[in-house]
């Protein structure tokens, strides 16, 4: 297993790869960040995130892959450059196409809370929140 971090026009990564054979690029929350701004999380973006990132790897059509924001950034990059990989393996749709920056910012008051307060202050508030669902 090989681990490194490597630059693209977006910022740092970190790399992990194992195995052999024909490689799979898997993503998910590819790039992103909490201190990103929108620009830099919208789907587009994140797909040329992936398509850098496998210019920068010299990887021959390597087949993408990913979960949930994943799945968006895997498509995107197909539709761009549908040359650049064998095959797509998509599992679990990206939620809130249209309620993104709502979703987003709840996950960004999670991570405030966690900062604040810590994880168990966040665990408090996740059962709080699923037992008023109930």
């Amino acid at each position: 297993m090989e681990e490194r971090d490597i630059e693209l026009t977006s910022g740092r990564t970190h790399l992990r790869s194992e195995g052999r054979g024909r490689a799979l690029v898997w993503t998910h929350g590819f790039l992103n960040s909490i201190a990103a701004e929108d620009a830099a999380q919208s789907w587009p973006a994140l797909g040329g995130d992936l398509l850098e990132l496998v210019t920068a790897l010299g990887l021959e059509r390597p087949i993408a892959g990913g979960a949930s924001m994943g799945t968006a950034t895997s498509l995107h990059a197909a539709v761009r450059n549908p040359g650049a990989f064998s095959g797509l393996l998509l599992v679990v749709p990206p939620m809130a196409w249209d309620t993104r920056k709502e979703q987003a910012d709840l996950y960004r008051a999670g991570a405030a809370l966690v900062e604040a307060r810590g994880v168990a202050a966040y665990l408090d508030a996740m059962r709080a929140a699923t037992s008023r669902a109930s």
